[in-house]
């Protein structure tokens, strides 16, 4: 019998964590492409995948002929798209992924007739469970950004998490409850089918649908690591946003985190635009003695500006509270992640926004020791990170100002 024990928070819907897992981390995008394409190549039964974002490159090509080839030795690919993520992804791929036997669907197409709540619900998700045994969790869209094919493709900052153990069991049925077409939040989950005709024009047929139901993976019988194997001790849970502020079960899993923090709190986010209670728990943190420190990406570097600026106008208060705070200068700094005191962590696709709380369906893993490797790279990064100090905070530009305090009022939409 699997072990279980609660989160060191009072938060009983995040799931209690559960020993007997073994972990790899996917901290750079080599490792993270040998992770994915190894577990594609290795499934044997079923590959369920949601994801945001597939890009027209090399490495969404690499994806999508690895895809077709699990079909085509018997393994049931399904693989939902958001509608507005995937919107880059060309016909030729969708075209060679249906061809070649995936099962394909695209959760929440844009439509003029549906209103700007429906455009900004996405499905943010970046997840892929293998065989109902293997998972890989994180911040990562496919594409060259994102994993790199060869040594030396250089990638964005981002990090990922394979997991074997009970807790894929729990991610896995989430995915099929997706897939079937029910809706976790009040049953507002709009689905499309997508079908690809095989010819020479491309036909597509989308069908809005509510009942729709996939079959379900069969499971490998895989035995779990033996409890006395050191690998296997790794005590991890799963959170997920369900699209409403009610349901944004990975973003609440940082607040009671930082409520319960005694030492040090390291956050590393591409967006950071934190809520009311998160802010509070972070400002009682630093008052308590508490270390904060704030990874950001640089003004220059961001792929999406306004947050940058939005951002700046927010760091005052946290700069004045004692949190520190450094913005990395290299390369854009995708990760979504959190420590604290060195044992609690958390990786996934939760943005600390807005439109993560409110809007997106997201998935995160949290789990409590093995974290060692994710500080070390958290540490890393940091160091060669510029400082932003209050003064410099105090003294930006009059234009810039300007710039942070209009992006801070649409600060929900972005």
């Amino acid at each position: 019998m699997v072990a279980r024990s609660t989160l060191p928070v009072r938060a009983r819907h995040l799931h209690g964590l559960s020993d007997g897992h073994q972990l790899q981390w996917l901290l750079d995008g080599r490792t993270a492409w040998m992770a994915l394409s190894g577990a594609i190549a290795d499934a044997k039964i079923s590959i369920s995948v949601q994801l945001y974002m597939l890009k027209p490159d090399a490495v969404g090509d690499a994806v999508v002929a690895a895809l077709v080839q699990a079909c085509a030795r018997g393994v049931t690919v399904q693989l939902v798209f958001d509608g507005v993520g995937s919107a880059g992804t060309t016909d030729d791929q969708l075209q060679r992924l249906v061809g070649g036997g995936v099962q394909l669907r695209v959760l929440g197409k844009p439509g003029l007739r549906l209103g700007l709540g429906h455009w900004r619900r996405r499905n943010h998700r970046k997840l892929w469970v293998f065989d109902d045994v293997v998972a890989i969790i994180g911040g990562r869209n496919v594409g060259d950004e994102y994993y790199a094919l060869t040594d030396d493709h250089r990638t964005w900052h981002d990090a990922g998490l394979l997991v074997q153990g009970p807790v894929v069991h729990e991610i896995a049925a989430v995915l099929r409850q997706d897939w079937a077409g029910r809706s976790s939040v009040r049953g507002q989950m709009r689905d499309w089918v997508e079908r690809v005709t095989r010819g020479a024009a491309r036909e597509l047929i989308w069908q809005r649908t509510m009942h729709l139901r996939g079959q379900d993976p069969q499971v490998l019988a895989t035995p779990l690591p033996a409890p006395g194997d050191p690998q296997a001790l790794a005590r991890v849970g799963v959170a997920f946003n369900h699209g409403s502020v009610n349901t944004a079960f990975a973003n609440v899993a940082y607040v009671h985190a930082v409520r319960a923090a005694q030492i040090r709190v390291c956050l590393a986010h591409a967006y950071f635009l934190p809520g009311r209670q998160l802010a509070r728990a972070l400002v009682s943190a630093s008052r308590r003695g508490v270390r904060l420190q704030i990874l950001l990406p640089g003004l220059a570097i961001s792929d999406v500006p306004p947050v940058g600026w939005a951002t700046l106008y927010g760091l005052g208060r946290l700069l004045r509270r004692g949190a520190e705070v450094r913005m990395v200068r290299d390369t854009m700094l995708h990760t979504k992640i959190g420590i604290v005191d060195g044992q609690w962590w958390t990786v996934g696709s939760a943005n600390l926004d807005a439109l993560s709380r409110r809007r997106n369906l997201e998935a995160n893993l949290l789990g409590m020791g093995h974290s060692e490797t994710l500080q070390a790279t958290f540490d890393r990064l940091w160091d060669d990170a510029a400082p932003w100090t209050l003064q410099q905070d105090t003294e930006r530009s009059l234009g810039l100002r300007l710039l942070s305090w209009i992006a801070w009022q649409f600060r929900g939409l972005l």
